[in-house]
């Protein structure tokens, strides 16, 4: 069994591996054309890229559970020692590549928009000569100049999530809708290109220009109920909480209920209420609650204690609490550099402040990330990029690949999109 499990995996990672070049070749090397029959051809041939990368990412799904299975089946059994299970630990670790199909389809899905533009710029250049076509003009004219605009990457996407829908087209009329730039049937194609799952398959047969404007009234038809969100964001506010003794959990969590409030407060929802009070307590650690109660112990007597300032107290808590975590961070950093600056005396000043200054992410060593020879390929330092939770695009923790800001550019195929270490150009 574990025979075939290991020719499974390898047979998997390498057609994965080999897709991963393949398309990351063709990002470097295209560059989209004028030529509307050339821009068609272009079209399919990153669809079909797109469809052979979600046909690996559900092979590696299928491999995942298979695996995932096996592990339990081998430690149950007792008849295996644990050195054996540990050998078996080490060979055989659990795939951690399903992000990187992800964002390889994120990426397929961004040269698509492209493509699509430059396709809906032809058409309507083809509509626009059939109506006024001369004896003089028997070609094309000119190709307008490539949209290159932040829009695409801005605009948020919408799968069908009631509860994020106004959120969506907020975004979507503020950035696309009024923009004079394009015309409707770009904005029909880039309006498609937003959309995921279920609001995708709500507006799929809409293509024309003209078709623009009955699209946005299908969708908010389909999705603007303000019901539905007001009870799925109240069911938020009632899913449990556990990790109250992780400080930076509580954070995140207090976050999503202030944020989660806030769309409650936009759909007419009133949060002033003791369902409010109860769904944020049940969330809070001992030390918060504690604190809150201190407070309303000294509250002025004329003045109700209301959800609001319970919300303000809770800030304000989890910011002092920041406030000493950082200070004891400085401490514990200035303890290391004393500790470090009187064990290395012998060596010059030079040599200590490089050492200090450089530390590679994937094993710690005093080198930059690109010269580092425990991970040497791309996949194996995006693999302890995972493992270590950094984002995959500029290698710092606190953030996923999708929300990176980062725009370092690669020093050897010229894309901001990843770092030199991450780049398979070099390979």
């Amino acid at each position: 069994t574990l025979e075939k499990l290991q020719n499974t995996r390898n047979r998997i990672f390498t057609k994965y591996n080999e897709l991963l070049q393949e398309i990351t070749q063709y990002f470097i090397s295209t560059q989209l054309t004028k030529d509307y029959e050339l821009v068609q051809q272009q079209y399919y041939q990153i669809g079909a890229y797109k469809e052979k990368a979600q046909r690996y990412k559900k092979q590696l799904k299928e491999f995942k559970a298979e695996w995932e299975k096996l592990e339990k089946e081998v430690d149950a059994d007792r008849s295996i020692s644990t050195e054996m299970k540990k050998v078996f630990e080490a060979e055989m670790q659990t795939p951690t590549t399903m992000p990187e199909i992800d964002n390889v389809l994120n990426s397929i899905e961004e040269l698509i928009i492209d493509i699509t533009f430059k396709k809906s710029q032809w058409e309507e250049q083809k509509e626009l000569l059939k109506k006024n076509i001369t004896p003089q003009s028997n070609t094309l004219p000119p190709a307008p100049l490539d949209i290159v605009s932040d829009e695409k990457i801005l605009i948020k996407t919408f799968s069908g999530d009631y509860r994020k829908y106004r959120g969506f087209m907020e975004d979507w009329k503020a950035t696309v809708h009024i923009n004079p730039k394009y015309g409707p049937g770009q904005k029909v194609q880039l309006l498609k290109s937003r959309l995921r799952d279920q609001a995708l398959e709500t507006v799929k047969c809409y293509n024309r220009p003209e078709d623009y404007q009955i699209a946005l009234k299908t969708l908010e038809e389909r999705y603007d109920k303000p019901e539905k969100a007001r009870m799925l964001l109240r069911s938020d506010l009632r899913k449990p909480f556990t990790q109250k003794d992780d400080y930076r959990a509580v954070r995140k969590m207090f976050d999503n209920f202030q944020y989660t409030l806030y769309l409650l407060e936009s759909y007419g929802a009133d949060t002033e209420t003791e369902e409010t009070r109860e769904a944020l307590d049940k969330k809070l650690p001992e030390s918060i609650l504690t604190g809150i109660n201190l407070r309303r112990s000294m509250w002025p007597t004329d003045r109700p204690f209301t959800v609001k300032d319970r919300r303000k107290i809770v800030e304000q808590l989890l910011q002092d609490t920041e406030d000493v975590k950082t200070i004891i961070e400085l401490a514990d950093r200035e303890g290391e550099a004393y500790t470090y600056a009187t064990t290395t005396a012998k060596t010059t000043k030079m040599t200590s402040e490089r050492t200090k200054t450089l530390q590679c992410p994937f094993c710690e060593g005093s080198h930059k990330p690109e010269e580092c020879t425990r991970c040497k390929t791309p996949n194996e330092r995006k693999a302890a990029a995972k493992e270590k939770k950094l984002c995959t695009r500029c290698l710092k923790p606190n953030h996923y690949a999708t929300n990176c800001r980062s725009r370092i550019q690669c020093e050897h195929c010229k894309r901001n999109n990843h770092l030199t270490a991450l780049c398979f150009k070099k390979t």
